[in-house]
């Protein structure tokens, strides 16, 4: 080829090749590659890659005749023009930083530390995933039918199988999946039970890079309107994450294409309670229950109506005036005890006795007479769940929120005057009708439609949802909840596994129902509950809930187990100024809460293999306990750390297992790093609250360290952080020879509600220091901590936030 041959010409900062081909830098280490045969390139945003930016330019761009090369700062791309889509043989990439990082079209990448499906429905310890799918081009990411849910109904539908009809008919999804293998199932339980053999692909991988495919994702155009593809056989539109082993950087530039996480309101990093009983499921009950929480000391933050509020099964936007007759008063009385509320909706189909159904019809441009049996369906199942047979058991389903007017009719006439009775926000449990030609993704068009109308219809309130998880992208839409999972110590052991893969995929906010869902007793095992909890003390969230009469509430279970629930809480909300801090790093950076071993360490090898334990941030160390018993073996990230139960020290060359003794009756198990300061609250406050004391805890390391902490605060509701309304407030801490200093710099910036002056606790771990200083002023003694075992501290009072605190430690 010559020289002259070669077209090279821009569009903006995107380099096209040829006219079929165009490159584009969103960062320095995401570059998006379209191929075109017709020359038609795409330039409205995905419902996926909603997010994207304008390119940025290359630093240089030439060609030596048989193939073109364009430079980042990190990334090195030689592509030879051709009139076929991208291959192995016409395009590469490479990292200029480390060359040996690289990928070519086709390449199969076996190293990705793997990301997650949608849910853990009906997942059982017989059919929980193990290992990562290989990552591809051809992968399909975006699972929102691999539940387990639907393995019955797949057994059912038939086909060609192994199983006897008898067996096949009557034998639940445990014994059909011990006695049989895929291979004997009807063709789409088989491909289903496959997909749910291993974790899908995240976007961390050994190999140092991640391709995504976004070529068959629907268009978003300027109206909001989504709309498919229509786009020639041979398209291409690919992202590639080219990284090395800087995986923050990794998430970072996913969090660029894809959009930030939103940062939760406080409230919600609080405890949650679900109550499910069908049978007993009241306003009075409700009320029962925050007041047992309230007699115990317990703070509860978020209380969450699930279905049993609809009058007509679980559908609906009416209430049922026999379980909630007064429902503006309930809300009202939740508010005035700074209780938040989520409420259930199963957006999928609407009673035709819903009041306002006719007012959806007419909104939506649908003709009533489409309202026959092709589009209705009597609601049996749901039958189960109710007291009483619905007045009409006819549910339409004519309707598909790909069609906007749908959509907006769905949300202003059904869900809006719901909305405005108070509900905080909204718990998205299932997906809205989609049409069946329609290539987008049922659940990631629900959580999209829903985020966008909590934008529009409470702009100055945090756009939060409780929802399923969609695939790529879906952290846009928090929170996450994993859905409906056996109470079993397999599956609990499981959920550590699955925030961590979670975090790959930048999903932050993940929350499991504490104690399992699915239970064979209404009291499960003691001790599984009480490990359960501990777990969920030291997740992003920690909600309480369980299948119909499967009992959350710690006092059925008895004293001792109030006293293990105490003791998590107290943890929780000892932690919530750091959690809250973790919150802001993941809207901030697109770093999860819950961080997997190389997140935070990777160079620690053997850290790879871990999935029992994690990062909390990156200065604790979470170690649950997911089996009977109160021994574990744990290996600790190398370094020094200080044990969360009784302050002692522990030292870790990384490699070596060490057993651990945590009885059940004690704090959740946790490590906390050396060389680090920590920043906490007094225990017991809810979540919403703003600390007017907080407790700096000093973990020395012995070895000269410096380490900083910026505590980050606004004022937990709004969105007026968005707008420079919050507070930073520095903590340093530096280790020398002649002592430890810690120094809290003034506070920058402010917002309503803000201290103007604070209490401080100092502890300091380790035993050596006895003495403090403060502002080169009177010394005071550290006193043995009654409260925190292995730790001395002092107490200050009235210390001005706007001023900078000393203190040195001798």
């Amino acid at each position: 080829m010559n020289k002259s041959n070669v077209s090279i010409r821009r569009i903006g900062n995107s380099v096209v090749v040829d006219g079929r081909a165009r490159f584009g830098l969103l960062a320095d280490g995401c570059l998006r590659m379209e191929y075109a045969p017709d020359g038609e390139f795409e330039d409205r945003k995905s419902l996926r890659a909603f997010c994207r930016p304008a390119a940025q330019p290359f630093v240089r761009v030439a060609h030596d005749g048989r193939a073109v090369t364009l430079d980042g700062t990190n990334i090195r791309v030689r592509y030879a023009p051709a009139s076929h889509p991208f291959s192995r043989k016409n395009l590469s990439v490479h990292c200029r930083t480390a060359p040996k990082i690289g990928w070519k079209p086709g390449t199969i990448d076996r190293k990705n530390l793997g990301g997650v499906h949608m849910g853990l429905d009906c997942m059982h310890r017989v059919t929980l995933p193990r290992g990562v799918h290989p990552a591809g081009e051809k992968y399909d990411h975006h699972d929102t039918r691999h539940v387990m849910a639907y393995f019955g109904t797949y057994m059912a539908e038939g086909g060609t199988c192994n199983i006897p009809e008898k067996e096949r008919r009557t034998l639940g999804t445990y014994d059909l999946l011990s006695k049989y293998r895929a291979n004997d199932l009807p063709p789409q339980a088989a491909k289903l039970v496959r997909a749910r053999s291993k974790f899908p692909p995240g976007i961390l991988s050994r190999s140092g890079y991640y391709l995504y495919n976004d070529t068959q994702c629907p268009l978003v155009e300027e109206n909001g309107d989504v709309v498919d593809r229509q786009a020639p056989r041979d398209y291409r539109d690919w992202y590639l994450f080219l990284y090395g082993s800087d995986y923050h950087r990794a998430l970072a530039d996913y969090r660029t294409v894809f959009g930030p996480t939103p940062l939760p309101p406080r409230y919600s990093l609080g405890l949650w309670y679900s109550p499910s009983w069908p049978d007993t499921f009241s306003e009075e009950t409700i009320r029962e229950a925050v007041e047992g929480f309230e007699r115990l000391g317990i703070p509860l933050d978020v209380i969450v109506i699930d279905f049993l509020w609809h009058l007509r099964a679980w559908s609906g936007w009416d209430w049922d005036p026999e379980r909630i007759p007064d429902p503006d008063s309930l809300l009202a009385w939740l508010r005035s005890k700074r209780i938040a509320m989520t409420l259930s909706t199963h957006p999928d189909k609407v009673p035709e006795a819903d009041s306002r159904f006719a007012d959806f019809l007419n909104a939506a441009g649908i003709d009533s007479s489409s309202t026959s049996p092709a589009t209705r369906s009597g609601e049996h199942v749901d039958l189960e769940f109710s007291r009483k047979k619905p007045k009409d058991d006819a549910f339409f389903r004519g309707f598909s929120v790909a069609n906007a007017r749908h959509a907006a009719a769905l949300l202003d006439i059904l869900h809006k005057p719901v909305q405005a009775q108070g509900v905080d926000f909204w718990w998205i449990d299932g997906s809205c009708p989609v049409e069946k030609d329609a290539s987008v993704d049922q659940q990631f068009l629900t959580n999209h439609i829903f985020r966008q109308y909590a934008e529009r219809s409470a702009p100055q309130k945090r756009p939060m949802l409780f929802t399923r998880a969609g695939g790529i992208g879906s952290h846009r839409f928090p929170f996450h909840f994993t859905g409906d999972i056996w109470a079993q110590w397999e599956t609990l052991r499981h959920e550590v596994e699955y925030n961590l893969r979670a975090g790959h995929m930048g999903l932050s906010f993940i929350t499991h129902d504490i104690g399992g869902y699915y239970s064979e007793f209404e009291l499960e095992d003691p001790e599984l509950y009480c490990r359960w909890v501990q777990f969920g003390a030291l997740n992003p969230i920690m909600r309480l809930h369980g299948a119909k009469a499967n009992e959350r509430r710690p006092w059925a279970y008895g004293r001792l187990v109030e006293e293990v629930f105490t003791k998590a809480i107290s943890l929780r909300t000892s932690l919530l100024p750091y959690l809250y801090t973790l919150a802001r790093e993941s809207f901030a950076k697109g770093l999860p809460l819950c961080r997997s071993n190389f997140l935070v360490m990777p160079g620690w090898q053997t850290g790879y293999d871990i999935w029992d334990s994690y990062f909390l941030g990156d200065r604790i160390y979470a170690t649950p306990v997911t089996d009977a018993g109160s021994m574990r073996n744990v290996v600790l990230p190398p370094g020094a750390w200080y044990r969360g139960l009784d302050g002692s020290r522990w030292e870790s060359d990384g490699r070596t297992p060490r057993p651990l003794f945590a009885g059940v009756h004690g704090a959740p198990p946790h490590f906390c790093r050396a060389g680090t300061v920590l920043v906490k609250q007094r225990a017991g406050l809810q979540a919403s609250q703003i600390p007017r004391s907080l407790i700096v805890e000093i973990y020395p390391s012995g070895r000269r360290c410096v380490d900083a902490f910026t505590l980050y605060e606004d004022d937990g509701r709004s969105r007026k952080h968005e707008k420079g309304e919050y507070a930073l407030t520095r903590f340093r801490m530096r280790e020398s020879s002649r002592g430890l200093t810690l120094h809290i710099d003034p506070a920058r910036g402010g917002f309503k509600g803000f201290p103007a002056g604070r209490a401080y606790e100092i502890r300091v771990f380790g035993g050596r220091y006895t003495r403090c200083t403060v502002d080169a002023g009177g010394e005071k003694e550290l006193r043995e901590d009654e409260t925190a075992a292995g730790a001395r501290s002092v107490k200050l009072r009235g210390v001005p936030t706007s001023r900078a605190l000393t203190c040195v430690l001798k």
